[in-house]
């Protein structure tokens, strides 16, 4: 058994090595998940949207993540939305954030991108995707950006998207 865990580990090392090692050569129409993967700009490469990877803590620290483009996820909480229909005992988890009656809607991950200053220029999801949605940059700051410390100003999009 101690065999086993020892060249699982050995395996899981050497993959993520040589993952880091490789050089992405493809274009934005050559995502192999494109209706999951955003194409960053800035690095030239696909970045893989959906469930976070395991050995990643989220979510990120944004004060120490060194990269301008980088993915994050969190448990999204926004005010009652626009036509839903949960009552309150029927949601899972609500927070109350400056007065705001915050709902639990499940896991969200997200492209963030920062300028050099390191402040937030852009938060988006795959528009592609048929689990992406999207919320007014208010609610999200609300219930999520402000309790995190997260300053949105420099975000010019109204909307914020995700991928569920």
């Amino acid at each position: 058994m101690k065999a086993l865990t020892t060249i699982l580990l050995t395996l899981l090392i050497s993959g993520s090595l040589w993952a880091d090692e490789r050089k992405d050569t493809r274009t934005e129409a050559e995502c192999p998940n494109r209706g999951s993967d955003i194409w960053d700009e800035e690095k030239q490469e696909c970045i893989m949207l959906g469930a976070p990877f395991a050995f990643e803590i989220f979510p990120k620290d944004m004060e120490n993540e060194e990269s301008s483009s980088f993915m994050q996820s969190v448990i999204l909480f926004l005010p009652k939305q626009e036509g839903e229909t949960r009552k309150r005992e029927d949601v899972t988890m609500i927070v109350e954030e400056d007065g705001i009656e915050c709902r639990h809607h499940g896991r969200v991950t997200f492209l963030v991108t920062r300028n050099k200053d390191k402040k937030i220029t852009k938060i988006e999801g795959n528009a592609n995707s048929p689990y992406s949605f999207c919320a007014s940059k208010e609610d999200f700051n609300t219930c999520i950006a402000k309790p995190y410390g997260w300053d949105l100003s420099m975000v010019e999009d109204e909307e914020v998207c995700f991928d569920g």
